[in-house]
């Protein structure tokens, strides 16, 4: 796949460390009276500690100590890994490295269940039942299973009655019979309890809802600590009509259709599953037959290996805890039709479409983490709620689905030349030309409000890293690269007590109305670093490498904080409040090549900037007061890890 060149801006931000000078800019406690003695991220302070992790142990001394993870406003740096002029899909993910590490850990969740004592009352050898014969239950009670059959069925049918099913160490193949391994059709319960390693498979002409384990008219419970291995051959898994639960055992299943499916409902609380499935992994509830079943996973591993969708519920899922690993090679990651909610766990997700999708409302909370790889959205859901002390990571590539009859003519076309999806010229290419649409593949996609108050969130995004009509964020520490917008939110963008880096996008931030009252940003752009109708800054220490663009009659209005801007206009926004531009201009046609250095030293602070183009004229850089401005030393040279920064020209 082509990658997308993108006109980087002129600057690569290594460092940013700079404060006012040590004045107090009261930026909604994103400023203060910061001693010259920092802890910050900075390889170029004489007095530093130099940490790989930005996230965490990133300390001003102010006289108390304070940690990034839950008060990012006293952070005095963010390390940022320099750009190159072509788009680097791993520029977050090495940004993250050290945090990225959590997705590494063995599995540790058992296989629970429980081994209770029980009372046989028939002990049925399916190895002793003729071949080509059925054993039915037709009484309540419990029924221990065991030896092999090539040929024959379990049949269960006791109206108002609970079954109690003990597989243990059986083999048992359903070849004669249109009908699964273990059928249960009329009783009130059915449980089965794990025992040793069993095997159950049935044949490829099992009909209707046919599955190897099929209920049907009552609920069924899953219990014990061994494994059940089982080979579908014409539909699912296991399946109910009613509900299932889970509460242990080894689970190795594969089926062309659902792996577990529960009709009305699905409750994993522990257990270990491998599934290999045609359609979903898990399922609970049918569109087609508007059965509405709820999922909650509240412990367990999973290794979901699908078609379609990993996780497939009609209804509202909950997941509370877990680990869960989803390949999904046409479909969704997890499916939902109504609220997900992710309260703790590890989920990696590869999807061939959206990771995580819903008409409703997604909320990760807690101590999840999360990983992503999707060929669509990231997350789409009608409102996103991110309040997790753990990491997001999200990583989405382009999709090209073909262009039908109804595909809206103000669409982009595309055509495949030579291995590459390249814009459709009519001038160039001929009518007869396939024709192909990019599917939406943001990192998050919100139709309402996208909200982030805490965690570690890392997006590298083919299209926008954010995209909502709302964005809110309060809190974390958050890295984006895109080849469009790091935060595009069409009403709103609110942002306080954050760390955000944009490493690489078009836009920074795009919206009708910004409104920044806290934090430390950094944005990187090909083209604006802020663009909207209306750009407000309260406070915070806001780094930018290209203009705020209000357009003809917006407004910019900076009443505190401390802003510093370089680009290569003359003016920045006409700017309105309490604080007002000034700019040092930085002479530089004999040393303003791709691969120097500038250092801005105010004081004991320091920011050190690598150019990666050309500066042909004059780079200018703007502060929001002139003290700031008149205290700056601006310096040109060579930087090393052998010798550091070395001077070569200041202004």
């Amino acid at each position: 796949m082509k990658k997308l060149l993108i006109a980087l801006l002129s600057l690569a931000v290594i460092v940013v460390s700079i404060v006012a000078c040590g004045k107090n800019d009261d930026a909604g406690n994103s400023q203060g009276n910061t001693e010259t003695s920092t802890n910050t991220n900075t390889n170029t302070s004489t007095e530093t500690n130099t940490n790989t992790n930005t996230a965490t142990d990133t300390n001003v001394n102010t006289g108390s100590e304070s940690d990034t993870n839950t008060d990012t406003s006293t952070d005095t740096g963010v390390e940022i890994v320099p750009p190159v002029t072509e788009y680097d899909s791993e520029k977050v993910e090495e940004s993250l490295k050290d945090d990225l590490t959590v997705f590494d850990s063995e599995d540790e969740f058992g296989v629970g269940g429980t081994m209770s004592d029980y009372i046989t009352v028939t002990t049925v050898d399916v190895s002793k039942v003729a071949s080509n014969a059925r054993y039915t239950i037709n009484e309540g009670g419990t029924y221990r299973i065991t030896g092999t059959s090539s040929d024959g069925q379990i049949f269960i049918q006791a109206p108002d009655q609970e079954v109690i099913l003990v597989l243990d160490n059986v083999s048992l193949t359903s070849k004669s019979f249109a009908n699964p391994a273990i059928y249960a059709e009329d009783c009130s319960k059915v449980s089965i309890i794990i025992v040793g390693d069993n095997y159950l498979a049935d044949n490829d002409t099992n009909d209707g809802e046919g599955a190897v384990i099929r209920v049907r008219s009552c609920n069924l419970t899953i219990d014990g600590k061994g494994t059940l291995n089982i080979t579908a051959k014409a539909k699912h898994g296991i399946s109910n009509t009613k509900e299932i639960t889970i509460n242990g055992g080894n689970f190795n299943i594969t089926a062309p259709n659902q792996g577990i499916y529960g009709k009305l409902g699905l409750i994993v609380n522990a257990g270990r599953f491998n599934i290999e499935a045609g359609k979903s992994g898990l399922k609970s509830g049918d569109v087609e037959d508007l059965a509405v079943g709820n999922m909650q996973i509240k412990s367990g591993s999973f290794t979901l290996n699908v078609g379609s969708n990993g996780l497939n519920c009609n209804g509202t899922l909950s997941i509370f805890n877990g680990r869960i690993v989803i390949n999904s090679t046409s479909g969704n990651g997890i499916d939902a039709a109504d609220n997900v909610t992710i309260s703790s766990g590890v989920l990696i997700i590869d999807s061939y479409k959206s990771a995580i999708t819903t008409n409703a409302n997604v909320v990760v909370s807690g101590s999840t983490n999360l990983k992503i790889e999707a060929k669509g959205n990231g997350i789409s859901a009608n409102d996103v709620k991110i309040t997790t002390n753990g990491v997001v990571f999200i990583k989405t590539a382009p999709k090209y689905e073909l262009a039908t009859a109804d595909t809206p003519a103000d669409e982009t076309k595309y055509v495949y030349v030579d291995n590459e999806y390249i814009v459709y010229d009519s001038n160039v290419h001929p009518a007869s030309y396939t024709k192909y649409v990019l599917k939406d593949c943001h990192g998050i996609e919100a139709d309402g409000t996208l909200t982030v108050s805490n965690g570690t969130i890392g997006v590298d995004s083919y299209q926008d890293a954010f995209n909502a009509n709302n964005v809110e964020i309060t809190g974390g520490k958050l890295v984006f690269a895109t080849t469009k917008d790091a935060i595009d939110g069409a009403s709103s963008v609110t942002i306080s007590s954050a760390i955000i880096d944009v490493l690489a996008s078009e836009k920074g931030i795009k919206s009708t109305n910004v409104q920044i009252d806290s934090g430390t940003i950094s944005i990187i752009t090909a083209t604006d670093s802020i663009k909207a109708e209306k750009t407000t800054i309260n406070g915070g220490r806001i780094y930018l490498f290209d203009k705020i663009d209000s357009g003809k009659t917006g407004t910019v209005t900076i009443n505190n904080g401390t802003v510093l801007m370089i680009t290569t206009t003359d003016n920045p926004q006409t700017t309105v409040g309490a604080a007002q531009y000034h700019s040092k201009l930085v002479e530089n046609k004999a040393y303003g090549t791709a691969g120097m250095w500038i250092e801005i030293e105010c004081g004991s602070e320091k920011i050190l900037l690598q150019l990666t183009k050309d500066y042909s004229e004059k780079m200018t850089v703007y502060f929001t007061t002139s003290d700031l401005a008149s205290e700056m030393t601006i310096s040109l040279g060579t930087n090393d890890e052998t010798n550091g920064f070395e001077a070569i020209t200041k202004e």
